[in-house]
């Protein structure tokens, strides 16, 4: 999970992308329009669009890619789908969204490929990486040589799960398209984004997807969220012969990401009974104009209050820093810090421990991390920190500034 930039023409590439994501395309009147596009899930055709090529976090949409690249392995014969799969001490380390995998105890395909699909596990999405490229880290080349592949021209990924990178971007018009690839490539698969619920050790979990059985003719996809995404969606619908394919970006609430979808399938459904035409979704090269959001970045209450007094600097985390990972108990908070911080002996002196509570109505966690780093000492602590199997995400200051840490 460690960011490394192998090419300077990339790096500013990239830099120039987010760049746009954080500023107002044009400072006209009217209220901000958030990203969506919807199309014919047969022809590609698109029925209705506003603002699809403009750059945003997936979050957990990136999980659409790691099952195409599944599904093509198991086209191929790569894979089967009773074939157990070993899960790595990365794999198991991964945050929530997550099934609860063990080191060393094993996975078949079929049930890896249902937590991913249905209740987005992280752990289960790298198990599936790691099998098919040996890390996570040269899966998520593969995901982008395949992303070009598919004409994905606005998408950069950096991991198999989703989890917060801020170089990993794409565009709704990008998600609609992978969408459209999975329906018409792996018609065969296709059925695993339309559970409802998933069961595994005697445990039953409902999809994230809550138009599932609410709006009739849903037959999948996929939700996504971050903090720094919003609430992302991308929903197949079939009904009275017409397949839609519809995404929205950056909602504030699941309800609301709920409502602008059923919102986006009506009008889809209302511009197809008029007749299918326009540009397909591979030409789609440009967006409307008009005023364009900016990524929300949602309040502490909905993704929870820091409490960290003596590390916050004017309310804001100190220099780069890396993160540990998300954990639901305190004493394995403080289990990986101590751990991180022995392993970094000889590495880099810089870094202090920050163990933050996440404060909700129905529980707590911790998130860890190593903070006050200089820019140069982070990437050799991540790659020597994931060469020991634990998690390592680098956090830039301005990351580091806009994770929802309370000011206090």
């Amino acid at each position: 999970m460690c960011i490394f930039l192998h090419s300077r023409h990339m790096k500013k590439t990239v830099y120039s992308i987010l760049a746009l994501i954080m500023m107002t395309a044009w400072s006209g009147g009217g209220a901000a329009v958030y990203p969506e596009i919807v199309i014919d899930s047969e022809s590609g055709i698109v029925l209705y669009q506003v603002h699809a090529n403009q750059s945003w976090y997936p979050a957990s949409l990136t999980k659409m890619m790691t099952l195409y690249m599944t599904f093509s392995a198991l086209k191929s014969n790569k894979l089967a789908l009773n074939r157990k799969l070993n899960v790595s001490a990365h794999a198991a380390m991964q945050p929530a969204t997550r099934l609860g995998l063990s080191k060393n105890e094993s996975i078949s395909v079929n049930d890896a490929i249902s937590a991913v699909a249905t209740i987005s596990a992280n752990d289960a999405a790298v198990v599936l990486a790691e099998q098919l490229a040996g890390s996570e880290k040269a899966f998520a080349r593969q995901m982008n040589l395949q992303a070009r592949k598919l004409a994905m021209n606005g998408t950069v990924f950096r991991n198999a799960s989703g989890l917060p990178d801020s170089l990993q971007i794409t565009t709704a018009r990008d998600m609609a398209l992978l969408g459209f690839r999975l329906k018409q490539d792996f018609p065969e698969y296709f059925h695993y984004f339309s559970k409802p619920a998933f069961t595994y050790r005697s445990r039953t979990r409902n999809s994230s997807n809550r138009l599932l059985g609410t709006y009739k003719g849903t037959n999948g996809i996929k939700t996504g969220f971050t903090c720094a995404s919003g609430y992302n969606l991308v929903a197949s619908v079939q009904r009275r012969g017409i397949g839609l394919i519809g995404v929205v970006l950056g909602s504030n609430s699941n309800a609301n990401r709920n409502r602008r979808m059923v919102h986006l399938l009506d009008t889809g459904f209302s511009k197809a009974q008029r007749g299918k035409s326009g540009k397909n979704i591979v030409d789609l090269t440009s967006g409307n104009s008009g005023r364009q959001a900016v990524p929300v970045r949602l309040s502490s209450d909905q993704c929870g209050r820091y409490s960290g007094k003596r590390i916050l600097t004017g309310g804001k985390l100190p220099g780069w820093g890396i993160l540990l990972g998300i954990y639901r108990n305190r004493k394995e908070a403080v289990s990986i810090a101590i751990k991180a911080r022995s392993s970094l002996k000889g590495i880099t002196r810089n870094g202090k421990t920050a163990i933050l509570q996440r404060k909700f109505k129905h529980g707590n966690s911790w998130k860890v991390l190593l903070v006050g780093m200089r820019q140069k000492d982070v990437g050799k602590a991540c790659k020597h920190l994931w060469a020991q199997g634990m998690i390592c995400l680098t956090q830039s200051p301005q990351v580091m500034a806009r994770q929802g840490f309370a000011r206090l």
